[in-house]
C-alpha cells in the first residue's frame, strides 16, 4: 500500500468534512484544525506498525488524554446535576455565577454546555475567568484594532483602553448585527469580530500557469511527459483544498508516473498550513493518443489519470471503494481536471476581496464626512478646503434628497450606463517585477478578458472587476480610472486623438488595463468597441 498515498486522500477528505461541518466558531475550528493535524501524522506510522506488527493495540497518549478529558467532565455534569443545575436550560447569567465562583472553569463551560450558551456569555466574563491566559490583559487592545480596521472604530488611534468612544464602536458594530448595543461583547459577536478582521486583507497565493510537455512533440524521443496545474471539478464542485499545485512526470520506460503536490489545506484560517505529499501512479496504457494511470493507494478512494496527449488536456476520475472514515464520511465518484493554477489563485483571491470589502462598516464614508466637517478647513491649502466643502455639501444633498423622498427610485433612475468596453490583444505578466511573461490572446480568451467601465448616478464602476468604484481622471489625451481599492487602472485614449494616432499607425492600441497583486502585475493592451 502507497502510506504517502494513503495519508493524502484521508487528509483531503477530513479537510473536505471539516469545511462543511465547522462554520463561525473559531476555538473550534482551532481544536479541529489540531486534531486534523494529529491525524495526518498519525494514519502513516500507524499504517506501518499494523503491517509490520500484528501485535494487540496499546492505548495511546491521546487516548488516554481523551478518556480523562471525557472523566472530567461526566464528573462536572454530575456534580450540577446534584446542585439541580440543568445544563440544558442554565442562562447565561447562572454560568457567569458559577464561573465568578470558580465551580467551573472555561474548559468546563466548552465541553459542558450547548455551544449557544457559551456564544451568549459576555467577553469580560470570560476574561476574568481565564486568569492563567495573559493574552486577556489584550482583549480591550484586540477588540480595539479589530473595530478600527472594519471602520466602526474612528476619531482616535486605539490605545489598548475601553474609552467612550470604543464603547461607541462596540454599539456599533453590535447594531450592524441586529442585536442589542450594550457596548459589551458577548462571546459570539467577539468570534464575528475577529472572523471578519482575519477576512480584512487575504493573502494572494499565485499558482503556478498549466504546463503540458510532451517529449514526442519536441524531437526529443517519446516516452516522456511532464505536466503541471491545478485540479479542479469538472463539474464546478468547490474544492475542498483550492489553493494547490501538482507536478506530474509519467516514463514509458518504467510505465510509471510520480506526482508532487503542494497545498494549503486551511487555506481561509489564520492556522493554513504548506504541505507537501508524493503520489506514485501505475501506468497501464500509453499510445499516440491517451496515457492513462492508476492510483489504488488510498484508503477509501481509486484513481484513474487520463492524458489527452492531442489536446492536451488532463483528467482524474475518482471512483470510491465503499469504505467510510469514522463512520460518516463518504467519498463520491468525480471527475478533476489539471488547469492553469494561475487564473484558479486570482480568481479565489479577487472574491476574497470582495467578501473583504462588505466586511467594511458601511456608514464608515458617513462617519469620515463628519469628521471632517468638525475639522477648522481655513488653515488647509486652497485646493483641499474646496474638496472638504464640496464632499460635505454633496453629503448634505444626499441626506437631503433622501430624507425628502416618499417613493424608492425607479429602474430607470438605477440604470446602469456602459462608457466603456474593450476587448483586449495582448496579455503581459510581470512577476516580482523581473519575469516578464507576454501573451497573445486567443479570440475566445479576448472576450473572456474584456474590460467594461459602466457609470450610474454619477459613479464610475470596473464591472468586470467585481464592480470596483473607479476614480476618473483627465490628463491630455488620457482618460485614468483609477480604482478607489487600489487593485488597478484603466488608460483610454480619447477619441480625437485616437484617430490622429490610429491614422499615422503610431498607436495599435487605444487603451490598456493593469492589474496589481501583491508584487506581480497584469497589463492587458486592446482596442475599444
Amino acid at each position: 500500500m502507497n502510506k504517502a498515498g494513503a495519508q493524502s486522500d484521508l487528509c483531503w477528505g477530513l479537510w473536505g468534512a471539516k469545511s462543511n461541518f465547522v462554520k463561525g466558531n473559531r476555538m473550534k475550528k482551532r481544536i479541529l484544525f489540531i486534531f486534523v493535524s494529529l491525524i495526518c501524522l498519525i494514519v502513516p506510522s500507524a499504517l506501518v506498525i499494523a503491517q509490520s506488527n500484528n501485535q494487540t493495540e496499546k492505548p495511546s497518549a491521546i487516548d488516554n488524554t481523551m478518556t480523562e478529558l471525557k472523566a472530567r467532565i461526566e464528573q462536572k455534569k454530575k456534580e450540577l446535576k446534584e446542585k439541580n443545575i440543568d445544563v440544558n436550560s442554565i442562562t447565561p447569567g447562572e454560568i457567569a455565577e458559577l464561573l465568578d465562583s470558580n465551580v467551573l472553569t472555561i474548559n468546563d463551560v466548552e465541553n459542558i454546555f450547548p455551544e449557544e450558551k457559551l456564544m451568549k456569555l459576555r467577553v469580560s466574563t470570560l476574561s476574568r475567568a481565564d486568569t492563567d491566559n495573559e493574552w486577556v490583559l489584550f482583549m480591550p487592545a484586540l477588540i480595539g484594532e479589530a473595530l478600527y480596521e472594519l471602520r466602526y472604530y474612528v476619531g482616535e488611534i486605539p490605545s489598548g483602553k475601553i474609552t467612550p468612544k470604543l464603547k461607541d464602536a462596540i454599539k456599533d458594530f453590535q447594531h450592524s448585527l441586529g442585536n442589542d448595543a450594550t457596548g459589551e461583547l458577548l462571546f459570539g459577536e467577539f468570534t464575528e469580530l475577529t472572523d471578519r478582521y482575519g477576512k480584512l486583507h487575504p493573502q494572494h497565493v499565485g499558482l503556478p500557469n498549466y504546463r503540458f510537455f510532451d517529449s514526442g512533440k519536441h524531437s526529443i524521443g517519446p516516452g516522456y511527459v511532464s505536466l503541471a496545474g491545478t485540479w479542479v471539478f469538472k463539474d464546478g464542485t468547490p474544492h475542498a483544498i483550492p489553493i494547490q499545485t501538482s507536478i506530474i512526470e509519467l516514463n514509458k520506460s518504467t510505465m510509471s508516473g510520480v506526482e508532487a503536490m503542494a497545498s494549503i489545506p486551511d487555506y481561509y484560517s489564520d492556522d493554513g498550513r504548506l504541505t507537501a505529499d508524493i503520489i506514485h501512479w501505475k501506468i497501464i496504457k500509453w499510445d499516440t493518443k491517451e496515457i492513462m494511470a492508476e492510483n489504488d493507494a488510498p484508503l477509501n478512494a481509486s484513481y484513474t489519470l487520463s492524458v489527452d496527449l492531442k489536446n492536451e488536456k488532463v483528467y482524474m476520475f475518482r471512483r470510491h471503494k465503499g469504505e467510510k472514515i469514522f463512520g460518516k464520511l463518504e467519498l463520491e465518484a468525480s471527475i478533476l481536471e489539471l488547469v492553469d493554477g494561475f487564473k484558479v489563485s486570482y480568481d479565489l483571491y479577487q472574491k476574497r476581496l470582495a467578501e473583504a470589502r462588505e466586511l467594511y462598516n458601511p456608514k464608515y464614508g458617513k462617519n469620515v464626512l463628519e469628521q471632517l466637517s468638525k475639522t477648522p478647513t481655513q488653515n488647509l491649502p486652497a485646493q483641499s478646503k474646496q474638496l472638504v466643502e464640496e464632499s460635505l455639501a454633496e453629503q448634505s444633498t444626499a441626506t437631503s434628497s433622501k430624507t425628502s423622498a416618499k417613493e424608492r427610485p425607479t429602474e430607470e433612475d438605477e440604470k446602469e450606463e456602459i462608457v466603456f468596453t474593450g476587448i483586449p490583444k495582448i496579455k503581459i505578466l510581470i512577476e516580482s517585477g523581473s519575469q516578464r511573461t507576454p501573451e497573445k490572446l486567443s479570440q475566445a480568451k479576448s472576450i473572456e478578458y474584456k474590460c467594461t467601465v459602466t457609470k450610474m448616478d454619477d459613479k464610475y464602476y470596473w464591472a468586470t472587476r467585481e464592480s470596483v468604484e473607479l476614480i476618473p481622471l483627465q490628463s491630455g489625451i488620457y482618460t485614468t480610472f483609477i480604482a478607489t481599492n487600489g487593485a488597478g487602472y484603466i488608460r483610454i485614449i480619447g477619441a480625437e486623438a485616437k484617430k490622429v494616432l490610429f491614422k499615422k499607425g503610431e498607436q495599435p492600441y487605444d487603451y490598456m488595463e493593469h492589474l496589481l497583486l501583491g508584487l506581480s502585475t497584469i497589463s492587458y493592451y486592446g482596442t475599444s468597441k
